[in-house]
């Protein structure tokens, strides 16, 4: 992944897209994937009309998480989403797979074209509700 630069004349507004619970996660109702791709691009597209510098896709209503997300169909999911999302829009489109899976992160942002990812825990140990959160700099 090349470095990611952002203007140097003014601050760097990144927006978020908060997903639905997606396919793995225990609060997945059984909502179609390609609707969870809808609310996706249409979200991420109003942030890239309203001038934002790029949008950031997180899996926030996946709650409660896992320290790293392990089931293979929301990894799987999020990159889904992640392709339409960065064929959609023009900004740069990152990645925040919650609670603190920067690897997958990484692969999912490989196979879409994603420019960024979002790690929780990348160099520090920390302390959540999710127990203890381990650095995952070595793996990404």
């Amino acid at each position: 992944m090349p470095i990611l630069r952002f203007r140097d004349d003014r601050p760097t507004l990144i927006g978020v897209v908060h997903l639905p619970p997606l396919p793995g996660s225990i609060r997945y109702g059984g909502l179609d994937i390609s609707t969870i791709v809808d609310f996706a691009v249409r979200n991420a597209r109003v942030l890239d009309e309203a001038g934002f510098d790029a949008v950031i896709l997180e899996n926030f209503n996946d709650y409660p998480f896992r320290a790293r997300v392990r089931e293979p169909e929301t990894i799987a999911s999020m990159a889904v989403i992640t392709r339409e999302v960065v064929k959609s829009v023009n900004i740069p489109v990152g990645i925040n797979l919650l609670r603190n899976s920067g690897p997958e992160a990484v692969a999912i942002a490989a196979v879409t074209g994603a420019s960024f990812i979002r790690s929780n825990a990348y160099c520090e140990a920390i302390v959540s509700a999710e127990g203890l959160i381990e650095p995952v700099a070595r793996e990404v």
